[in-house]
């Protein structure tokens, strides 16, 4: 039997692919101006936006805005390689993680999400981490020493986003789904 997806849902996760893919390249011409731009590139609502969707649509709801989001903002910024899929996956799995903790968490809190930000900056990281390590054939101790202030400013990002939209923008997907 075949699970129908409503206009409804498909309208969230398009609007959520549209609004992270737009911010993170708004933040990526941004960041080429300011002089600390990778802090400018930890900024943004992907990881946030994935997890939400998963939360409050679903797993494959989480998976798609995740790598919707990355695939998009890559392509728009001629930035897409090889290192794209890969990225996307890990951002995708965020959102299977939401759509996995659904099930747990009816009414996610403040503390709920902001637990929920460090434990997946801790997963998406050390999953980046290891395939820069493995693809550029660089052991992965000197990659993720290297990548730390990278760690910092995406775990800032996701403890405020999360923890300051993630509760109420479920809600307000809960409320517009029913």
């Amino acid at each position: 039997m075949i699970k129908r997806t409503s206009t409804k849902h498909v309208s969230v996760i398009a609007l959520s692919i549209a609004g992270g893919a737009g911010l993170r390249v708004a933040i990526a011409i941004w960041g080429t101006i300011v002089p600390l731009h990778w802090a400018a590139a930890k900024i943004g609502l992907t990881e946030t936006l994935a997890f939400v969707n998963g939360l409050a649509l679903g797993i494959f709801a989480g998976f798609f805005t995740g790598v919707g989001i990355i695939v998009v903002a890559d392509v728009a910024m001629g930035w897409a390689g090889v290192w794209t899929p890969f990225i996307a996956g890990i951002i995708g799995l965020l959102g299977v993680i939401g759509g996995l903790l659904r099930r747990l968490i009816r009414n996610p809190g403040r503390r709920f999400m902001g637990l929920s930000a460090i434990c997946l900056t801790g997963i998406s990281e050390v999953l980046q981490n290891l395939w820069f390590a493995w693809f550029f054939s660089i052991p992965f101790l000197g990659v993720f020493l290297m990548g730390i202030p990278s760690l910092v400013a995406a775990l800032i990002n996701n403890l405020i986003l999360f923890t300051a939209i993630g509760p109420w923008l479920i809600k307000l997907l809960k409320r517009y789904l029913e």
